[in-house]
């Protein structure tokens, strides 16, 4: 059992090292670094995971942490610290069963980190119970500002002790002065995290209630009349369910056709943009999953799943989960002509990881309604495959794939000069182009679009520019500390010598 005291000493030695892998460093392999403290951490105070839930989510940090070194695109970035939060959960309870109690038990523990402070004060420093910090602050306080008064008194009655209180100040002033705020910013966020592994969080209605999680639907039991008549509420819902879900299925039907004729099979393009076409399917798409989700809770989730005669009503809601998968693959068929003319970029990029987060999710809504599962059944398989979805887009380097596929394109695909300048330093060495090049791009594409604009930014801009951020690229890659160091960076500046 470690000293109380010690803590603090744990506590004040992690915040210091946290400020100092964050603090004017950008994000390398000090990721790899905070996870290993933290481990640590974890192991000194036996919070070490303990269920396959916890286990899942100190590895995908880890791999979030690798991410960050080995693609290390801004996303990949933002991830991390994503997963850390989450991680963090681990270390106020590491029997986590389920993933999507993670949010509650964060925030939970974030609400106690006051009183946390307070105990730990309290134990270190052997503190009576009438002598906390709400006690014992203001007999400090009090005093202080009494001392202040007496001080201005004084120095308005004495001009000698007001020029020594002038100096005194201005050497505290100047002291201060010296103490950067940054580097106080990650002392105390480093403090914040550390607590979350030396605190002890106790979440006994919360644990029982992530414990007794069950994902299937449980039938509700009622008194039947003496005749054991069928409830006719139920029947009247059943009813009901049956005819929207056949207007629903005529609807969707009429738009998968119209996409399937002019989309899949017979899509032309007329040298306009593509922008709008894309967005509308994919916020008709939103829509669309949003309702499905609210129908399979209104009619999956009571006892008209147990009703004897409901097999019509499963199979017009199957037939209907299954037309909404149509409208997926419709929008990734307008994805990926917006891609084959206007070329790739993030947000093309993310409606494709977007649409396999919605069709895992119609996926899990089909196997609720065929298996009788409930509303938990859904949060825990999709709060778990969407994480791992958007996980696996942060390992790898989008920059360098856009700026690959965009100028391998050009005969093709549109190159926005503006947009490609502004990718990450790994992507340098592929944007790296000559200027004969880059007029026989700026040929090509004068006899393809016939649309005005070729973007703010000229073929000659882009190239002046491009060559500007290398030469700095490679003047700060040398002066990066070890701490800063990551692949993507470091393939970038060996390929450029």
């Amino acid at each position: 059992m470690i000293n109380a005291r010690l803590n603090i000493w744990i506590l004040f030695i992690f915040s210091f090292l946290f400020q100092l892998l964050f603090y004017n460093h950008n994000m390398g392999v000090n990721c790899l670094i905070l996870m290993c403290l933290t481990s640590i951490l974890n192991f000194i105070f036996n919070k070490v995971p303990n269920t396959k839930t916890t286990f899942f989510i100190q590895f995908s940090s880890w791999l979030s942490a690798f991410s960050v070194v080995i693609a290390h695109t801004t996303y990949s970035m933002t991830f991390f610290w994503l997963s850390f939060v989450i991680y963090l959960s681990t270390a106020i309870h590491n029997k986590i069963y389920h993933f999507h109690m993670v949010p509650v038990f964060i925030y939970d523990a974030v609400k106690l980190i006051p009183q946390n402070i307070n105990q730990l004060i309290t134990k270190s420093f052997n503190l009576k119970q009438n002598n906390r910090l709400k006690f014992w602050i203001p007999l400090i306080i009090i005093p202080f500002i009494v001392l202040l008064v007496l001080v201005k008194l004084y120095s308005l009655s004495n001009i000698y002790f007001e020029t020594a209180i002038n100096k005194f100040l201005d050497i505290l002033i100047s002291y201060l002065s010296n103490i950067s705020i940054g580097k106080l910013i990650h002392f105390v966020i480093g403090f914040v995290i550390g607590l979350f592994f030396i605190a002890k969080f106790s979440f006994e209605k919360l644990i029982k209630k992530d414990f007794q999680v069950t994902t299937n639907l449980i039938r509700k039991r009622t008194k039947q009349n003496p005749l054991k008549f069928l409830n006719r509420k139920l029947l009247r819902v059943n009813y009901v369910g049956i005819g929207l879900f056949v207007l629903l299925n005529i609807l969707i039907l009429t738009i998968n056709y119209l996409d399937i004729k002019y989309i899949w099979l017979d899509f032309k393009w007329n040298g306009g943009f593509l922008k709008d076409m894309v967005h509308q399917g994919t916020y008709l798409l939103i829509v669309a999953v949003l309702i499905s989700i609210a129908i399979s809770l209104y009619y999956l989730n009571s006892n008209l799943v147990f009703l004897k005669n409901n097999k019509k009503l499963k199979i017009l809601i199957i037939i209907w989960l299954v037309q909404n998968i149509i409208m997926i693959v419709s929008v990734a068929y307008r994805n990926s002509y917006y891609i084959k003319y206007f070329a790739l970029a993030y947000k093309r990029i993310f409606v494709y990881y977007f649409l396999a987060a919605c069709f895992v999710g119609i996926i899990s809504i089909i196997f609720k309604t065929i298996k009788s599962k409930n509303t938990s059944f859904l949060l825990v398989t999709n709060s778990i495959s969407v994480y791992v979805i958007f996980l696996s887009a942060t390992l790898i380097n989008w920059d360098k794939v856009i700026a690959k596929y965009n100028f391998s394109n050009y005969k093709t695909a549109y190159i926005h000069y503006s947009f490609l300048q502004d990718l990450n330093n790994s992507a340098l060495p592929y944007l790296e182009t000559d200027k004969k090049h880059l007029l026989e791009i700026d040929s090509t594409q004068a006899n393809l679009f016939t649309f005005e604009t070729r973007g703010i930014v000229s073929s000659d801009e882009f190239s002046n520019y491009i060559e500007l951020r290398i030469k700095n690229f490679t003047s700060e890659w040398k002066n990066q500390t070890w701490l800063e160091w990551n692949w993507a960076d470091s393939d970038a500046y060996n390929k450029l010598q």
